[in-house]
């Protein structure tokens, strides 16, 4: 009777297990790059390296329950872990659990913004340090100088016909790494809303995502939106945007980085085998400051590859350096 209530119990424990799932993954960039006035280093350059853990339980009727949790950038060049300033282990990229069903997903605690969501996939060179519409002040990825939002309850939902939408709703309290125009650290006195549209269908591809303000009596904040889209042509895809900032006017970090106004970009990308090539140009309008970006991956493998990225900022105000940031490394994921 025992060894039958041990089976018995072993068969529940092990389905119950096959209904789970957790997996550990992460991005590893490393490589040699620079930028006007700074000496050469080696950190990531093409996307933050990180690692994290994520994981899916199966609650029956079709409904899930997921969490993520990842951590904030790895410096490949010291081995240790420092984001936003602040060194040590941590999971500041994404935080959260929620739940998922046939009315869409919930998402609870740190995850990626709507600005990130909708709009990465039109940044062709997957937001890389180079990307043209970041360095002339407008990437939707980096509104408020992040692309995570704390304190936050997300909905995202499902598919139909091409389309998927969702909603956003951040606390007050959220003070994940926000940065006004200029870099410096905010602090957060406005809960703020987002929204997102997108659209892929075939060759075609669109999204729409809004953000409302998140300081009160900031006479330079205001709600940013974006609009993008792109067409896959086969032989080479291009792509456009048009966006609004969170910050009327344009400020410069200590590197010289724009940040705010409002600008609209193009961009193109060709595969040739197991190479692609590219080019993305970004034009501020409120500053007048242009950014040219021209990069290329070779893909070792599923996993692997390597990169080139290059972008030239040219100042409107003739008073300032142009800006020139380059990174030639190694991308390895798991």
């Amino acid at each position: 009777m025992k060894k039958t209530l041990i089976a018995l119990a072993a068969l529940a424990a092990g389905s119950a297990f096959a209904q789970s799932s957790v997996t550990m993954y992460g991005l590893l960039d490393v490589g040699y790059n620079g930028a006007t006035g700074v000496k050469p280093n080696m950190s990531n350059f093409h996307g933050p390296s990180r690692f994290g853990i994520k994981g899916t339980e199966d609650l029956g009727g079709g409904m899930k329950a997921n969490f993520n949790l990842e951590s904030g950038n790895l410096l490949m060049d010291t081995g240790t872990v420092k984001s936003d300033g602040t060194s040590g282990f941590n999971f500041s990229r994404e935080a959260w659990v929620g739940v998922s069903g046939n009315f869409g997903e919930t998402r609870l605690g740190l995850t990626s913004s709507f600005g990130t969501k909708a709009t990465a996939a039109f940044d062709l060179n997957e937001i890389s340090s180079s990307s043209a519409m970041d360095n002339a002040g407008f990437s939707p990825v980096t509104w408020y100088g992040s692309s995570r939002r704390g304190n936050q309850f997300q909905y995202i939902s499902n598919t139909y016909a091409g389309f998927s939408g969702g909603v956003a709703y951040d606390l007050a309290a959220d003070a994940t790494a926000l940065k006004g125009a200029a870099g410096a650290a905010i602090t957060t006195t406005k809960s703020a809303a987002q929204g997102m549209v997108s659209y892929a269908n075939g060759p075609i591809a669109a999204a729409f995502v809004a953000e409302g303000k998140r300081q009160d009596g900031v006479a330079d904040n205001r709600t940013a939106y974006n609009l993008s889209g792109s067409y896959n042509l086969g032989v080479a895809k291009v792509s456009a945007g048009l966006t609004q900032s969170p910050y009327k006017a344009v400020g410069y970090t200590a590197a010289g980085v724009a940040v705010g106004g409002k600008g609209a970009n193009i961009g193109v990308i060709a595969p040739f085998g197991v190479t692609n090539v590219g080019a993305q140009f970004a034009h501020n309008s409120t500053s007048g400051d242009n950014a040219l970006e021209l990069f290329a991956n070779y893909s070792l493998s599923k996993r692997t590859r390597l990169y080139i990225d290059t972008v030239h900022l040219d100042y409107k105000d003739s008073a300032k350096k142009d800006l020139n940031r380059y990174g030639v490394g190694i991308v390895h994921t798991f």
